[in-house]
């Protein structure tokens, strides 16, 4: 090696930079153990900040985008009420600093961001300034979104600002629709920024076992939770619904693409194991989430005999799934427990849970009729026709971030502006189903209906419990959008743009590619 390649201009060696930065953080870590004291901890912050520093610069940001993914999907948001209060994990105080406003873990009312998006923040200079330099690490070989699908995540962001403004002209009160328009923009925002550090489909496998690496790991937790609290509401989290519904829908889409014994011995332990997680979990909500998107992936399926079959069962078996349904609609009996989880979901005199549901909806349903059009701004609450019972001092938000995500949208925003922000949603629909159309691989194919299964979650628990914002969807949702609008592109079934190469790229034989 010439030793002249590791000197600079001036003849110095291009190592003296990184000499003195080590030296200062030497420095700093002996200072931090004076000033500080001798606790592991705090001698090893400058140098644990330091690497993640370090590794933020030199790494592609997808990587540690799946970090920040799978802390939000695994780790304890104690706005959440994890495991319905009654356990803390060991990382609780963690998932609090990342997951929940900072304020709660250093008790300043100012801070009302959470670490999570300060990490985000970072990444996003992180990403401008590459672009600013020149650099190609995140954009190498990317697949670009479809420029529709980009445009609905801006005009999401933007109306939901239009919103904000018409709202606070009325008089609305700007602490509360600062909170609502957060819950709404978050999700574009994460979306774009997603697609612009995720090159393409050659990712996406490690993303998936991400996710259900994640689902996993939810599942065991809720299984032994509730081993040991029996009695408790749930155990994990309202949001672990769409996690689990999900991870199920993958395993499912991908036996679907690739039917064979190997893949069925593969699946079918896991979804055992999402299953009991589901049921431990205990939150109904899963139930029409599952169902609902099984229904479109089964519909949105190629034709095969297997499809066939399926349907003939389910006709022939028909009479006898009503007449369970008949016999055990007002029974308590434990056989008869899917029956009792159906009737909990459309009868809403089976619990007091049921009914206040109902009435809110009631109360959002004659917000929008008094405002059909242009809804009453952000920053107002929905108008209460039946009194409800108070429950501002567990909630203070209730009243504009209703339990019904989807209708308490409609009432703050009319017709105009619900169409605006939901077609977002409404054209990564479109993108997945064309992209599964046209799709010849069948990873592919799985890739787009799953992306089109989340969407559908997604749009479920909108309408059944709160779902905005939540890290969750966040995550989930902004990458399956993604995932929609770059496979539609790669397939062909969105010609608008090519997919731009750095360099060329030599297909070297391989086996075919598994969804995990």
């Amino acid at each position: 090696m010439d030793p002249s390649a590791l000197a600079g201009r001036d003849g110095q060696p291009r190592l003296f930079g990184f000499t003195v930065a080590i030296g200062a953080l030497a420095f700093v870590t002996v200072l931090a153990v004076t000033v500080l004291g001798k606790g592991a901890l705090f001698a090893l912050l400058p140098v644990i900040l330091f690497v993640v520093l370090y590794a933020l610069l030199k790494l592609p940001l997808r990587v540690p985008l799946m970090v920040m993914m799978f802390i939000g999907l695994t780790f304890e948001n104690p706005g959440d009420v994890p495991a319905a209060g009654l356990w803390k994990s060991p990382l609780y105080d963690l998932g609090k600093l990342l997951l929940a406003q900072l304020k709660h873990s250093f008790g300043s009312g100012a801070l009302v961001m959470t670490g999570s998006d300060l990490i985000i923040l970072l990444l996003v200079c992180i990403y401008l300034g590459r672009r600013v330099s020149g650099s190609t690490l995140d954009i190498r070989g990317s697949t670009p979104s479809p420029k529709p699908l980009v445009n609905a995540a801006v005009i999401c962001i933007v109306a939901a600002l239009v919103w904000w403004a018409y709202g606070l002209a009325r008089g609305g009160a700007n602490r509360f629709a600062l909170w609502q328009v957060h819950h709404v923009i978050y999700l574009p925002l994460m979306f774009l920024f997603m697609q612009a550090v995720v090159p393409g489909h050659e990712h996406y496998r490690s993303f998936a076992r991400l996710i259900l690496w994640a689902a996993g790991i939810k599942s065991v937790l809720a299984i032994w939770l509730r081993n040991q609290f029996p009695e408790a509401e749930y155990a994990t989290t309202h949001h672990d619904s769409m996690l689990l519904a999900l991870a199920a829908c993958m395993v499912a889409a991908h036996w679907l693409e690739r039917p064979t014994f190997r893949a069925l011995v593969r699946c079918v332990p896991l979804l055992a194991l999402l299953l009991f997680g589901m049921i431990a979990n205990d939150r109904r909500l899963v139930w029409p989430e599952l169902g609902v998107a099984g229904l479109f992936m089964f519909v949105l399926s190629r034709r095969t005999k297997f499809k066939v079959a399926i349907v003939r069962g389910v006709l022939f078996s028909l009479p006898f799934v009503l007449g369970y349904v008949a016999v055990g609609w007002g029974s308590g009996s434990g056989i008869f427990a899917p029956v009792g989880i159906v009737r909990s979901m459309v009868d809403s005199e089976v619990d007091k849970s049921s009914e206040w549901r109902d009435l809110e909806n009631f109360n959002l349903m004659t917000t929008v009729k008094a405002h059909p059009v242009a809804g009453t701004g952000f920053g107002h609450p929905y108008i209460e026709a039946i009194k409800l019972p108070s429950v501002l001092d567990e909630y203070e938000l209730e009243p504009y971030l209703p339990h019904n995500s989807l209708l308490g949208l409609w009432a703050y925003t009319g017709l105009v502006g619900f169409t605006l922000i939901w077609s977002m949603l409404a054209v990564t629909l479109y993108f997945a189903a064309r992209a599964y159309r046209m799709a010849a691989e069948p990873f592919d194919r799985a890739a787009a209906l799953s992306s089109f299964s989340m969407i559908m979650i997604y749009m479920v628990h909108l309408y059944g419990d709160m779902a905005l914002g939540t890290w969750t969807s966040i995550y989930l949702v902004g990458f399956a959008m993604v995932v929609a609008g770059k496979t539609a592109v790669k397939v062909g079934a969105w010609r608008g743009f090519r997919p731009r190469r750095a360099e060329p790229v030599v297909v070297l034989p391989q086996r075919p590619p598994r969804l995990w």
